[in-house]
């Protein structure tokens, strides 16, 4: 099949409105599915920014025409998470002078005091962690955050939205090291590598050997 398709004065206006106005799109897929000519372009941060641009292809597959940029239900977007996030409980509380989250008897997170705090010791004696933050609302109490968490191999993820605060936080909490990385683009996608491998998240990757020296 000769490109000839691709000098359709429609489709030249469309992809030059597509670059002037997303600047930093990027190419995604070039798929032929039920008939189409499908090119999936990703304009933005998150998964489903994208553009698509379809053209018929003839039974015969010697014509191919233009159709328009509209085609994001001709491509199914894969799932942006390969996992479930798991809501914790009031049963996950434990109190003391310092009350925290218990998550998988593992890793144990606070929001009171002014900080978002881990711990990976059950220690409510201490306020102290290995790592923290502040929060917007220094007085809210423990029950007042949302918490949520997921273990993929060797890492629990943690996605946190303090009291009266819009945006998720997202940790990454590495058993082995007991470290604490703060990685808010998996708030977008995130699927797990083979084997232990580490985790993709948005357009990055997080390999073994990042994950296990440098998190």
């Amino acid at each position: 099949m000769k490109a000839l398709f691709l000098n359709d004065n429609r489709f030249i206006q469309d992809f030059t409105e597509l670059y002037t106005y997303y600047k930093n799109t990027q190419l995604l897929q070039l798929v032929e599915r039920d008939g189409k000519l499908l090119a999936s372009f990703q304009i933005g941060d998150r998964i489903t920014d994208v553009r698509v641009f379809r053209w018929s292809i003839s039974s015969d597959k010697q014509r191919i025409e233009y159709i328009d940029n509209r085609g994001e239900r001709d491509i199914a977007l894969p799932p942006a998470y390969d996992f479930d996030w798991i809501k914790t409980q009031r049963e996950d509380t434990v109190n003391g002078r310092f009350p925290h989250i218990n998550i998988l008897d593992t890793v144990f997170v606070e929001t009171t005091g002014g900080d978002l705090t881990v711990k990976c010791e059950n220690n409510t004696e201490d306020g102290l962690g290995i790592y923290r933050e502040a929060v917007l609302d220094k007085n809210q109490s423990l029950d007042d955050a949302q918490i949520e968490y997921a273990q993929t191999g060797s890492l629990i993820l943690l996605k946190v939205l303090p009291y009266r605060e819009e945006n998720w936080r997202y940790l990454v909490y590495n058993t082995l090291t007991q470290s604490v990385q703060r990685i808010d683009a998996i708030g977008q996608a995130c699927v797990q590598l083979p084997e232990d491998h580490g985790i993709i998240f948005s357009r990055r990757l997080l390999s073994t050997k990042w994950r296990l020296q440098n998190l």
